[in-house]
C-alpha cells in the first residue's frame, strides 16, 4: 500500500482519536484498532499509548513482533497482552 501512496502514511491527530474513544468508552467493552501495523511509527505509537493509559480501555490491534520490545507499551499501559497469531 505504501508504494501506491508514495511511501507515506496518513495518521489522525492523537487528540481526535482520544476524544472519540473517550466518548465511546462507556458503551464498549473492547476496541479493535484496524491498522495493519500500529507500531510502524514508534514515535507516534509511544505518544498514542501514553494518551490511552488514562482511558483505561481494553483494546486489540494487529502488530509486528517488535511491539513486544517496546517497553513503554508493556510496562505502562497495563492494557496490553500478547496473543500468538491464529493458525489457519
Amino acid at each position: 500500500m505504501t508504494s501506491y501512496c508514495s511511501a507515506t502514511q496518513a495518521r489522525r491527530a492523537i487528540n481526535r482519536i482520544i476524544a472519540e474513544l473517550a466518548a465511546l468508552k462507556d458503551s464498549r467493552k473492547l476496541f479493535f484498532f484496524v491498522d495493519d501495523n500500529i507500531v510502524s511509527n514508534p514515535k507516534f505509537a509511544k505518544a498514542f499509548y501514553r494518551e490511552l493509559i488514562p482511558l483505561k480501555i481494553r483494546w486489540v490491534s494487529p502488530a509486528r513482533l517488535r511491539f513486544v520490545f517496546l517497553p513503554y507499551t508493556l510496562h505502562r499501559s497495563r492494557s496490553v497482552s500478547i496473543m500468538p497469531p491464529l493458525k489457519m
